[in-house]
């Protein structure tokens, strides 16, 4: 289906929000025959690999260690798409040279913005294009997060939006300077004006207890994107990657005086937040 079927809340708004991002795609693509789309067999991504495709040849890009979740996704959600996919096998010694790699990047960065950032490096570096494409601002845009799941309205938004101003003023800007370093253009067509100014005027639905992204899912439903892709569960990054495991396992084993102690901060966070990466709420700063 072409941009601009029923909106992602189910009436009329939605071919703004779809015209928008399809614009976006196609500006985030110019000047380029080949882009890479970092792809993790999700919504985001796949919205924004399948738009592209009109205007480049897209390879579509996973990265993970060993028994990563998001390469088996990514192979399936490849195969919906008809898309090529690249798989990347990183191991835990490549991820911690990375991290020391970009040191002055990631320096003073608490979880998890210290594992995305160190797995959108691993990511950006394995990508075979210089053009790369990726699906960053779609979770603050509409609500992904699985702890937006359980606020109230009024509370869902103030947090999404003080998230996306992070990821407009601290997230994106490094992200882009990672990329800079290894040789890579990094676009996020979530981010652009164009779009950003359709969410604002007209909101995509809440979340609820059990679904993340609703708007998102529908608007990729009215794109003709599969079925699996539009109703598969949201799973951070940075753990469906395996980057966390690789960034803690590490860590872990130099907790020699109190072992029990690394342990249970990583067993914490997992639990915490197995299905999203999850920034800190406006108003605490524990993640």
């Amino acid at each position: 289906m072409e941009p601009g079927g029923v909106g992602p809340d189910g009436g009329k708004s939605g071919p703004r929000l779809a015209g928008a991002l399809l614009r976006a795609v196609q500006a985030a693509a110019g000047g380029v025959d080949r882009l890479t789309v970092l792809y993790s067999g999700g919504v985001d991504s796949s919205i924004i690999a399948h738009l592209a495709r009109r205007f480049a040849a897209v390879t579509l890009l996973v990265v993970g260690t060993e028994g990563a979740r998001d390469r088996a996704a990514a192979r399936a959600g490849a195969q919906g798409l008809g898309l090529p996919l690249t798989e990347a096998l990183v191991t835990e010694e490549q991820v911690r040279d990375v991290a020391a790699i970009f040191a002055d990047e990631l320096g003073g960065l608490r979880e998890p913005y210290y594992s995305v950032a160190l797995g959108t490096a691993v990511l950006v570096g394995q990508a075979p294009d210089r053009r790369v494409l990726w699906g960053q601002g779609a979770d603050e845009l509409f609500y992904g997060y699985a702890r937006y799941r359980t606020m109230v309205p009024g509370v869902v938004r103030q947090s999404a939006s003080a998230d996306l101003l992070r990821v407009e003023r601290e997230d994106g800007p490094r992200a882009d300077r990672i990329a800079a370093r290894l040789g890579r253009e990094l676009r996020a067509p979530f981010l652009d004006a164009a779009v950003l100014a359709a969410v604002r005027d007209d909101p995509p639905p809440l979340p609820t207890p059990t679904v993340s992204k609703p708007g998102l899912r529908r608007l990729a439903r009215d794109l003709g994107l599969p079925g699996s892709i539009c109703e598969r569960p949201k799973r951070a990054f940075q753990y469906g990657s395996g980057v966390h495991r690789a960034v803690h396992r590490p860590r872990r084993d130099l907790v020699a005086s109190d072992p029990r102690a690394g342990l249970a901060a990583e067993g914490a966070s997992e639990r915490r937040d197995i299905g999203d990466h999850d920034p800190p709420s406006p108003g605490g700063q524990e993640p």
